[in-house]
């Protein structure tokens, strides 16, 4: 079962399980329209411009977080260990670590969300890109840590 909503311009998808009685939610799946840049590899911005960029990212990730139902939320942070993902859409193509700095102040938002730092052992990030294409955004999903182990496992074949 997939349940989606649209709030403040922002899409979140909820994929959710029914036991008996109970409802869990394995993955929660959030749109955060904002665009991300090289930050390094030569980037000569002055630096009010580049705050004025890291608080929109900022921004743009606190309110696809706050959009979703109080119910989500709460089944979110009881999941306790988080494996989050994030997928970079219509950016220029970039190199591993430039996209892990670019994705930095998104990554620092939702840890402060989820009311961990994000280099605590309870979450791990990885971050992917889809360059090109009009639509720039990126897309996050917030998983149960098992789901980053299965993921890897899967990696090593």
């Amino acid at each position: 079962v997939v349940a989606v909503g649209v709030g403040l311009g922002v899409a979140v998808g909820v994929e959710v399980g029914v036991g008996v009685g109970v409802v869990v939610i394995s993955m929660l799946v959030i749109r955060i329209l904002t665009r991300l840049y090289q930050e390094t590899n030569g980037n000569k911005k002055h630096w009010a411009e580049l705050k004025r960029r890291h608080d929109q990212q900022k921004e743009a990730t606190f309110l696809a977080l706050h959009s979703m139902p109080r119910a989500t939320h709460r089944s979110v942070l009881e999941m306790g260990n988080w494996y989050v993902k994030l997928v970079v859409f219509g950016s220029k193509p970039m190199d591993d670590d430039n996209l892990a700095v670019s994705c930095k102040w998104i990554r620092d938002t939702i840890s402060r969300f989820l009311g961990v730092n994000d280099g605590d052992p309870c979450i791990k990030f990885r971050c992917f890109q889809q360059p090109g294409g009009k639509e720039k955004f990126v897309q996050c999903y917030i998983q149960p840590l098992a789901a980053y182990r299965e993921e890897m496992l899967k990696e090593l074949g």
